[in-house]
């Protein structure tokens, strides 16, 4: 064979071994694409939710409307229309004019000076010494001592020591665990308060907050309970 017509062969095999080589690879297996995390958000909330943004506690809380299935209006017979004494029919949401309302307040506690939360109450409820039918409540001071979650928890302990001794109360942390939530390190605790019963709260500190938050639901009613559950998983803290 002359040198002229090697070179148009070889350049047939070089381009029949390019193309054999890339239908082998197109009909390899492919691996399977890692899931991506989904982030946490407003996503799993309804859509007519709206979020409400405090104005001093650095959080957004999400808020359902005032509309069915949401609030019911009210039957007059019912305690929590008239803001009447509680009796064991309390818990019953059916016609009791509750609805999901927003509020910011200042208030002492522990180490937090303000408070922001949502809570699931008639017009005529007041505070009163009762477990609410649904509560989101974050409870805030601005971190001006630099505060991380484990020294805020040190806080909390000679807090906790101190009030006792001043108050003559008899209040102790029953069980605490450092759980993850909303992206952060936050401790989990049971604090027992004696003849008022026990009560869970999340501590947490950011760089500008520290934070104790606060969730309940007396209700007897599936779905209020569920919202609060809804609206606690999906706060949105802004630091």
């Amino acid at each position: 064979m002359s040198q002229k017509g090697f070179v148009p062969l070889l350049i047939v095999l070089i381009l029949t071994a390019l193309v054999g080589g890339y239908l082998v690879y197109q009909n390899q297996p492919k691996p399977a694409s890692s899931p991506q995390p989904t982030p946490q958000s407003s996503a799993q909330l309804p859509d007519d939710w709206v979020f409400k943004t405090s104005s001093t506690c650095n959080v957004s809380i999400p808020l359902p409307p005032k509309k069915p299935p949401y609030y019911s209006m009210c039957d007059p017979d019912k305690e929590s229309c008239t803001g009447l004494s509680f009796n064991e029919t309390f818990y019953d949401d059916s016609k009791s004019g509750r609805y999901w309302q927003f509020e910011d307040f200042p208030l002492d506690f522990f180490f937090t000076k303000n408070t922001s939360w949502v809570i699931f109450r008639g017009e005529y409820e007041g505070g009163g010494e009762y477990t609410p039918a649904g509560i989101v409540e974050v409870r805030c001071a601005p971190n001006n001592q630099n505060y991380d979650t484990d020294a805020l928890l040190s806080k909390f302990e000679s807090d906790l020591i101190k009030d006792n001794q001043q108050l003559q109360l008899t209040r102790k942390i029953k069980d605490q665990k450092e759980i993850n939530l909303w992206g952060k390190k936050v401790i989990f605790i049971i604090l027992d308060e004696g003849s008022y019963g026990e009560f869970n709260y999340y501590l947490f500190a950011t760089t500008k907050y520290i934070y104790m938050v606060y969730k309940a639901a007396g209700s007897k009613t599936q779905s209020v309970i569920d919202n609060t559950d809804q609206i606690f998983n999906n706060l949105q803290f802004l630091d």
